[in-house]
């Protein structure tokens, strides 16, 4: 079972390719308006997402308990979340 920040991780991960794969499309689109005569002078389409929400169903089997000064992955936590 992977754990959440491995999960978010590779979610992320998955954004950030669709951002990229999107940026080359709009290349793709900007190269057919610079060879289109009536096209040539007018702006690419494009849009912003400043939010996406996701639905993510979750279950959780169950949880690991860690020492107070350690994460359960073996790192270091803050003095300040303590």
């Amino acid at each position: 079972m992977p754990f959440l920040g491995d999960y978010l991780g590779h979610l992320l991960g998955e954004v950030t390719i669709a951002r990229m794969q999107a940026d080359l499309e709009t290349m793709r689109v900007a190269e057919l308006y610079a060879s289109h005569p009536l096209l040539k002078h007018m702006p690419v389409p494009h849009f912003r997402a400043p939010q996406i929400d996701m639905d993510i169903p979750v279950v959780i089997h169950g949880v690991e308990n860690s020492l107070p000064e350690h994460s359960s992955r073996g790192g270091t936590v803050s003095s300040e979340l303590l």
